[in-house]
């Protein structure tokens, strides 16, 4: 492997001066694993002193010198590590959920601060973090365009964060009119190209869901409020499927060979059983609230799933099937 460019060799050695003390240019050898000379580790620490860092040097066994970095001088900026690259390399795809938007803005300069944080070698990450690889995508048909409500983001974040109570005029799903109401925000959840808020109106104990694409405009107050400590988002999305909410009902659905891989190789629900039957079919058992988006979900599979029970959803399935096939007629 080539030798390091003088400023990451200098880097790295001054991530090891943060951590350890007393640090000798054959301890340094040993950690560049012998690629970088003894020569130019001694020319590095040189450059370091030689920038105003407050270096220590005390004279060791055998004239060897020791180096310690003086303690009000400890961030030192940290490479990333392999794995970390990764997990950066996933979180990119969030640039083109919130592309139009501030914070889309935000996170391209907050990836342009990583990308130095990136070791020599790694060109394939760093062109892929500047939009130039093909190497991840979230394909997301349906998501929302959020243009008109960037500002509204960067207010909620900071709302959920820090608990403050908002000011929100509001159209919900189906309505004309638009609705002014105060509410306390707890979560911010992302859901099939949309982003909901989780959100509790004071004095009721209920919680719900607002669309942001549907915020008209938002007030962020100066007031704090207190979170009820037994309120917990995994807990509230327990029974859904997907967001929306319903009575915990158990579901017994029975998928056609065509379909069983890939029923078997996905976590549809935290509540789900699957069994293999001996003619390639699969039965889906879950325990949830069945709701809009759940029926749309079992369409979905058309002919390669039936509904066992229960009788009320087999009935609307039947329904829904028959009102589409009219269509076609």
């Amino acid at each position: 492997m080539a030798e390091l460019k003088p400023l990451e060799r200098a880097l790295r050695i001054l991530q090891r001066l943060s951590t350890h003390d007393r640090v000798t240019v054959n301890e340094l050898y040993r950690l560049f694993d012998g690629r970088e000379s003894v020569r130019s580790i001694q020319r590095s620490l040189d450059t370091i002193q030689s920038s105003n860092i407050p270096l220590k040097v005390e004279s060791g066994p055998h004239n060897e010198y020791m180096y310690t970095l003086h303690r009000a001088f400890d961030y030192i900026p940290q490479l990333l590590e392999p794995g970390e690259m990764l997990a950066t390399m996933f979180l990119a795809p969030f640039i083109s959920f919130f592309e139009g938007t501030r914070v889309g803005e935000d996170i391209q300069a907050a990836f342009k601060k990583i990308d130095h944080l990136m070791p020599s070698d790694s060109i394939a990450f760093t062109s892929a973090l500047h939009g130039l690889g093909e190497s991840f995508r979230w394909q997301e048909p349906g998501k929302v365009q959020l243009t008109q409500q960037h500002d509204f983001l960067t207010q909620l974040m900071r709302a959920v964060t820090e608990n403050r109570k908002c000011h929100v005029q509001y159209t919900a799903r189906g309505e004309r009119k638009s609705k002014e109401f105060d509410f306390c925000p707890y979560s911010l959840l992302f859901h099939t190209g949309g982003i909901y808020v989780v959100v509790n109106i004071p004095p009721h104990d209920n919680f719900f869901y607002i669309a942001v694409q549907r915020i008209k405009s938002l007030k962020v107050a100066d007031d704090h409020f207190e979170r009820r400590p037994e309120f917990s988002l995994e807990e509230f999305l327990e029974h859904n499927f997907g967001i929306w909410s319903g009575k915990p009902t158990k579901v017994h659905l029975l998928f056609a060979p065509q379909a069983a891989p890939s029923i078997e190789e996905r976590n549809w629900h935290p509540s789900q059983k699957i069994r293999k039957r001996e003619n390639g079919k699969v039965e889906l058992t879950m325990n949830l609230g069945i709701s809009e988006e759940f029926i749309a979900w079992i369409l979905r599979w058309g002919q390669f799933v039936e509904v066992i029970e229960p009788a009320s959803l087999r009935d609307q399935i039947r329904s829904r099937l028959e009102s589409a096939l009219s269509i076609y007629k």
